[in-house]
């Protein structure tokens, strides 16, 4: 794994991308509203999983550029048990998971 690299997308220090690189599919994001993980993503998806919004506008407009469509938000417990596995490898979810849907 290399060391994890921290990005600043509105170049404000209140919301923050971390990349955990843990070397080929296993790159992960993830995206904090002040010091609260609001969402996650690979590289290889096509959209950020991002749960719903329990605080103030600050951290929805946070979301929103993340994933705008609030329709797709994941519920507290869903997202803790996906970021949960996500990082700590139980859930691989690799590039051609669909397949087995």
């Amino acid at each position: 794994m290399n060391v994890p690299t921290i990005e600043h997308p509105t170049d404000r220090p209140n919301f923050t991308v971390v990349t955990l690189d843990g070397g080929g599919n296993r790159e992960l994001w993830l995206a904090f509203s002040y010091e609260t993980c609001v969402g996650f993503m690979r590289p290889m998806w096509d959209k950020w999983i991002v749960r719903q919004n329990e605080w103030g506008p600050t951290t929805g407009k946070h979301m929103n550029l993340l994933n705008d469509n609030p329709k797709d938000r994941w519920n507290r417990k869903e997202f803790e048990w996906m970021l949960t596995g996500m990082v700590d490898g139980s859930l691989a979810m690799e590039e051609n998971d669909d397949d087995n849907e």
